[in-house]
Order: C-alpha cells, then sequence, then structure tokens
C-alpha cells in the first residue's frame, strides 16, 4: 500500500512538474512568437473577433493617418493614391496579399488583443463597442512618396525591382521602407498577380542579396581581430584586380595608390578590400560573419526578416573577394 502512495505521489509530481513545463513554455511562446501566431491567416480567434472589434488606426511618425475604420467598419487607406501606394508593403493590402505587414503582424494591438481582461469583461456586459488600439510607426510617409517619385523618375530604375531602406543607425528606426514595384493596396490592378516583379514581395524583409560595400564592416573586423600585421600594412590600389576574368573595379575607375586600410575603409576601395579578404581566406570571414549575426535566426517582435546567410564551403577567389 505504501509503496502504491508513493508511486501515485512521484507520478503526481510529475503531471505537476509537466503542467509547469508547458505552461512557462506557453508564457514563452506569447513573448517571443505571439506575434508571429496573431498574424498568421487562419488564426481563428483573429478572424472571430475582426467582424465585432474596431481596428485602431495607423499612424505614420508625423501623425499622418494611413489607415482607419470608416463608420461602416469599413478598412480605409490614404486618400492619396501615391501616398498609400508607397506605404503598401509596409501596410499591408485590403486583399491580404501582402505579407507581415502591420494590419497583419501588429493585429494583436489593432484589435485589442493587449486589453487587460477585466476591461474586457466591462465592454462585454455593458455592451460597450470594442476598439483595438492605434499604432504610430516610425516611418515617414512623406519620405517613402519621395524615395518612390526619384524611383520612378529614373528610366533605367522604373520598371526594375528594388528595396530601398532608411534607418537611424543610432536607434535602429526604420524610417522609410519601400519595395518596388508598388501597387494601389485598394485597387489592385490584375496586372499585379502576374508581374515577373513580384509587386506583392517585400523586396526589404523577404530578400537575401549581395551585401556590397557594407559587407566591409565585416572584412574590417575580421583583419583587425586576426590579422594586426596586415591591419597596420599599407596597400596599393592600381584600380583593378582581376579574379576568374571578372575585374573588381573602384567607383568611377578610381585609382587610389598607396593607401592605409583606414583611408581604404573611409574611401570605400574594392581594390584594398578584396586583395585583404583574399589574404584572410574564407574562413575568418566565415568566422567574423558567424560572430556578426549571419547564418543565425533573429526573432524581432515588430518585424519579420529573412536571416542572413553566408556561404559555409566552396566558395571561389571570385566570390571571397
Amino acid at each position: 500500500m505504501r509503496e502504491l502512495r508513493s508511486r501515485i505521489r512521484i507520478v503526481t509530481f510529475l503531471l505537476i512538474m509537466l503542467l509547469v513545463i508547458v505552461f512557462t513554455y506557453s508564457i514563452y511562446s506569447i513573448n517571443v512568437y505571439g506575434t508571429r501566431w496573431f498574424a498568421y491567416g487562419r488564426n481563428t480567434r483573429v478572424l472571430s473577433d475582426k467582424n465585432v472589434v474596431v481596428p485602431g488606426k495607423i499612424i505614420d511618425r508625423n501623425g499622418v493617418v494611413l489607415a482607419y475604420t470608416d463608420s461602416d467598419g469599413n478598412r480605409k487607406y490614404q486618400n492619396d493614391k501615391l501616398k498609400r501606394s508607397a506605404v503598401v508593403h509596409l501596410l499591408g493590402d485590403s486583399q491580404n496579399q501582402v505579407s507581415n505587414g502591420v494590419e497583419k503582424f501588429q493585429a494583436r494591438y489593432l484589435y485589442g488583443f493587449d486589453t487587460s481582461l477585466s476591461e474586457r469583461i466591462e465592454q462585454f456586459i455593458n455592451g460597450k463597442q470594442r476598439y483595438g488600439d492605434n499604432i504610430q510607426l516610425t516611418v515617414d510617409s512623406e519620405l517613402n512618396t519621395y524615395i518612390v517619385n526619384k524611383f520612378n523618375e529614373d528610366k533605367d530604375l522604373r520598371n526594375k525591382g528594388a528595396g530601398i531602406v532608411v534607418m537611424n543607425y543610432k536607434t535602429g528606426e526604420i524610417i522609410a521602407l519601400v519595395s518596388m514595384p508598388i501597387f494601389d493596396p485598394v485597387n489592385i490592378p490584375k496586372s499585379a498577380f502576374t508581374d515577373e516583379r513580384r509587386p506583392f514581395w517585400n523586396r526589404v524583409t523577404q530578400s537575401t542579396l549581395p551585401p556590397g560595400s557594407t559587407y566591409k564592416i565585416i572584412t574590417m573586423a575580421s583583419v583587425l581581430q586576426f590579422d594586426t600585421e596586415l591591419a597596420n600594412s599599407e596597400f596599393n590600389c592600381d584600380g583593378a584586380v582581376v579574379l576568374d576574368n571578372h575585374t573588381i573595379k573602384d567607383a568611377n575607375g578610381a585609382v587610389h595608390g598607396p593607401i592605409s586600410l583606414k583611408k581604404a575603409f573611409e574611401v570605400s576601395c574594392n581594390n584594398t578590400f578584396a586583395k585583404i579578404a583574399l589574404s584572410l581566406g574564407d574562413e575568418k570571414l566565415l568566422e567574423t560573419s558567424k560572430a556578426l549575426g549571419f547564418n543565425d535566426n533573429f526573432l524581432f517582435r515588430d518585424i519579420v526578416v529573412e536571416n542572413s546567410v553566408y556561404p559555409s564551403e566552396g566558395r571561389n577567389e571570385l566570390e571571397i573577394a
């Protein structure tokens, strides 16, 4: 009998521990993945609440209303067609073609899911209309519109796909985010569904692209970490490095001549940094890249982005440079 009671206690203890683990993990998941869960297109709770909650406004950093709900319960976007088109990849659209826009990804706030339980009970008892919270973005919609206008003025760029982002490097705030081509979120043209440039795709957050000269920061960090002698050397920029029948040149055909690492970084000398990358080798560059977030999975609460990827093997000299 005592043995049976002892076993019952053990089983009870294990069940309690299991419940504690499940509860703790649930709290953790809501904090880390909660925004993604609310943004999930088939989330039945969000779908049902959309019928009874008036979602909040979406406002830019200067107080410009980008999205709101009218007295008939219809979701409305900016009256200015160009402006609402310029922020379409940030907000979303009337047919939910854009993934992870504010309308989807911030549903927990727009539909008032962060409202306390007591407030919701009070609203239910008193028969009050439920309202979601307003969201103010760090984005300047005027700057977004300006970027679109400048892009369209260039005949070589207007028909191409592109992603443009402006950030405050001190705070991490996104001041502007444009993915080209844009489209009208209210009246989506049929051509958008077959356009090879994929207008519903947010190129800023959903694409992985070669980093270009910004990668010089990592090459610089790597040479300072692994080869101080090389870092203190004087380099010679003759304007071109030829690798695998491909010529790496500097902007506007510049030839810097004898140049220090500091100066090469200042003028963004492609010639010098290609040579440094080859001297360091792929393994050291990979190690520094990993330390700075490449090949890692980042979870942000306010935005979904593709992970930065560093190819770990099989790179030739041209790719390394």
